[in-house]
């Protein structure tokens, strides 16, 4: 079922002056706010836990005078009572698209790699509704969403926070096992980035019935993957391998993301420490193939990636997900066995503290 819109999308490129570079006429990409508006339609009990749902795009206008500028876009859904639900999303869900149209002027040489550079979006009414589908009909067949009932308050109970969460983020559950697992893996790796597949359950509260959240109850390494020192390919042979390991366990699990590993950078190239200081690779980051991975293949908003940063010999994880169609850094709990020691809670604790961890439980 192809996204539907009323209008024809133009960028208009500015450089760091504020010299306009050119317009480009360009189609979103949908998908990720396709998925974060049924999701939280599903989330709000607007519809049901269906994929396969359709969402209508339009501008929200920089004024009232209706254009061109836009300043963001509304993903609307029909929903079971006949009431129209809407999800805006800034004008920052553009972003990859100004990015991808500034090479043009790079290759003419206006603009410089690593340059900065502004932009703008208009949105042109066209007759005929338009779609992410230019020659092809794509139907999709629909699934059902499986979300488990369960109290949250079991999970709070047996986890540390990391991080300070966000209003309208699904609070995420991190399996210790799994991470520990993943720690493992990745200290084996040495300098090149290596991966696995997070699985696990949607849940929604028995208390509140608008709280969603994500439990990562294992990783599978990822087998037959093409490792390099700064890139790492899925191939189709990993996925078979990763679909058979869930049969195997048959846990009702579902695919929930990904797990890698950035090796220590700087260490590897010897920069010095003045040079390591200012460095963006010695940072925890997603970088532009992470984020074109995640884009491509984990499009779901329960899909998280987790990433294991070497940081001067200290493995540092940090978790990645939507919210509203981008890319961030979101905080998670920390999961331990309901019969786990408060020593091992302790011990564990002091790792959290590095990274910025928090005993504050979501809202």
């Amino acid at each position: 079922m192809p996204d539907r819109t009323h209008c024809q999308f133009v960028l208009e490129i500015f450089d760091a002056n504020g010299t306009a570079l050119g317009s480009d006429p360009f189609v979103p990409d949908w998908v990720p706010a396709r998925e974060w508006a049924r999701f939280e339609a599903i989330r709000l009990q607007k519809v049901p836990p269906m994929t396969a749902t359709a969402v209508d795009f339009e501008p929200i206008w920089e004024d009232r005078a209706r254009g061109p500028y836009v300043r963001g876009i509304r993903g609307c859904i029909r929903g079971g009572d006949g009431q129209t639900f809407s999800v805006d999303f800034p004008k920052t869900y553009f972003h990859q698209d100004a990015r991808s149209a500034s090479t043009r002027y790079v290759s003419a040489g206006r603009l410089r790699d690593g340059d900065v550079f502004y932009f703008k979006v208009m949105a042109f009414a066209v007759s005929a509704p338009g779609s992410d589908t230019s020659t092809a009909t794509i139907e999709e067949i629909p699934q059902p969403v499986e979300i488990l009932d369960t109290p949250i308050a079991q999970f709070r109970a047996n986890s540390v926070a990391v991080g300070q969460s966000v209003d309208g983020d699904a609070p995420v559950f991190l399996s210790s096992e799994a991470l520990n697992q993943a720690k493992e893996m990745c200290a084996a790796a040495g300098n090149v980035e290596v991966g696995g597949i997070l699985l696990g359950r949607l849940h929604r509260d028995t208390l509140d019935r608008e709280l969603v959240f994500i439990e990562i109850t294992a990783q599978v390494p990822a087998e037959h993957t093409v490792q390099q020192f700064t890139k790492l390919t899925f191939t189709a042979e990993t996925w078979a391998a990763a679909r058979a390991a869930m049969r195997l366990r048959d846990r009702g699990e579902q695919f929930c993301g990904w797990i890698h590993l950035h090796p220590d950078f700087c260490r590897v190239r010897q920069c010095d420490a003045a040079k390591r200081a200012k460095c963006e690779l010695a940072g925890i980051f997603f970088s532009s193939a992470d984020c074109a991975l995640h884009r491509t293949v984990f499009c779901l908003p329960q899909h998280l990636g987790l990433l294991i940063s070497d940081r001067n010999g200290s493995l540092v994880p940090a978790v990645f997900g939507w919210r509203r169609g981008l890319i961030v850094q979101r905080a998670f709990h920390v999961m331990y066995m309901p019969s786990a020691t408060v020593r091992g809670r302790q011990i564990y604790g002091g790792v959290l503290a590095a990274v910025g961890g928090s005993e504050n439980g979501d809202r």
